[in-house]
């Protein structure tokens, strides 16, 4: 049985499956080009989810908002007090900008990242005018590049129940072990809280 620290890579499995099954009486050649797309594949896969320039996959699960996209911007305009959102994958990108616009820095939004095993990576701009919550189990790198400025954050490797009412206090539970990590700029506005765990 794996220890508690014991990490493997998410490919892995799927990777040697794909490269063991040979059958009998194909030639070499064939086998390893079967191999090689296989890898190329799942590499690609790997990578387009590391290197997303913005968050991507969004479901709402509570409260009343909106997405929107141009360019290298994302808008994410929420009209009720309290709002959550599901995403695939959460990250952005160097240049990139997302612009969170609540009703008030006491509004609260929750994003929380479900369905895949890659970290979320935040390298550009994300603003937001409330609080936010950004919960991702497989960790969070806030890169060198990044600027955060919001009425309150919490960055965490952690999840929440998919019942959980968006308003604080939102009961947090750690099922991974990813972490937090942060090499950029947060700036939390006067009365705000910083938070990341």
């Amino acid at each position: 049985m794996a220890g508690p620290h014991d990490r493997r890579p998410a490919s892995a499995g799927p990777a040697m499956a794909g490269v063991g099954h040979w059958r009998a009486g194909r030639g070499f050649t064939e086998w390893l080009a079967m191999s090689v797309v296989v890898l190329l594949t799942q590499a690609g896969v790997v990578a387009g989810s590391v290197l997303a320039t913005l968050p991507v996959g969004e479901q709402l699960r509570q409260g009343v908002a909106e997405v929107s996209r141009s360019g290298n911007r994302m808008t994410i305009l929420q009209r009720s007090a309290s709002a959550k959102f599901d995403w695939t994958a959460f990250s952005v990108g160097a240049g990139h900008h997302v612009e969170i616009q609540q009703p008030s820095p006491e509004a609260f939004i929750v994003h929380r990242v479900v369905g895949n095993s890659v970290p979320s990576r935040i390298d550009g701009t994300l603003n937001a005018n409330g609080r936010v919550y950004l919960l991702n189990p497989n960790g969070i790198l806030i890169g060198r590049t990044a600027r955060i400025d919001a009425a309150g954050l919490v960055a965490a490797a952690m999840t929440t129940d998919e019942m959980t009412s968006p308003a604080p206090p939102v009961n947090l539970a750690r099922d991974q072990y990813g972490r937090v990590t942060n090499e950029g700029v947060i700036r939390i506005r006067q009365g705000g809280v910083l938070t990341l765990a």
